[in-house]
């Protein structure tokens, strides 16, 4: 995701810098490593639909899912938790 000096998605999340609340935070930083990818995930779908980029994004966004899946398969895969 693109994060120039000035502007751009990467600020757009709800994680980058103080988009959340405490509370917020406290919620996403207790979230399981699996739970938090798919927060992550449907946050930058959110923002992708938003610009009319969800489409061509969608291919990224689903690789970018199976490399921390595939990188880590003990903490990502399936039913761990």
């Amino acid at each position: 995701m693109e994060q120039p000096r000035v502007g751009g998605r990467h600020r757009m999340t709800d994680a980058y810098g103080r988009n959340m609340t405490n509370a917020e935070k406290a919620n996403y930083y207790s979230l399981s490593p699996r739970d938090a990818l798919a927060y992550d995930l449907k946050n930058l779908r959110n923002i992708y639909k938003n610009a009319g980029l969800y489409n061509e994004m969608l291919p990224q966004l689903r690789q970018y899912a199976r490399q921390y899946i595939d990188y880590m398969p003990n903490i990502f895969g399936k039913g761990v938790r």
